[in-house]
């Protein structure tokens, strides 16, 4: 059973998938852009750690971890020698993927 914070961790991150996925609707067109997104929020997180500003950070941290996701849910693979990611239910597929899709079943359970 995880830690009642690493479940908060998983919750807010989710969260902010959800907030990226519906203000950004169009997914990632491609690994070129989604390193780009994933740049952009660690220079943004790199910025609040040398400013010593450890909750921006930690906000920050949340939103690279989101991207991050974001990037395996948009971004097909491509090479067939890498492991295929895991792909969510079938139900999943009629809506967009959500990181309890992929989440191990004793977080998503946890986060209830």
């Amino acid at each position: 059973m995880p830690a009642p914070e690493d479940v908060n961790v998983f919750a807010k991150v989710r969260a902010e998938l959800q907030r990226a996925q519906a203000k950004h609707k169009t997914p990632m067109r491609s690994s070129h852009e989604g390193y780009a997104i994933l740049k952009e929020e660690v220079d943004e997180m790199w910025d609040a750690i040398k400013a010593n500003d450890v909750n921006h950070a930690r906000r920050e941290a949340v939103q690279v971890a989101a991207m991050a996701i974001r990037f395996l849910l948009d971004i097909p693979a491509k090479i067939e020698d890498a492991p295929p990611i895991p792909r969510a239910p079938a139900e999943a597929h009629e809506r967009a993927p959500r990181l309890d899709d992929f989440l191990p079943e004793e977080v998503a359970q946890a986060q209830g």
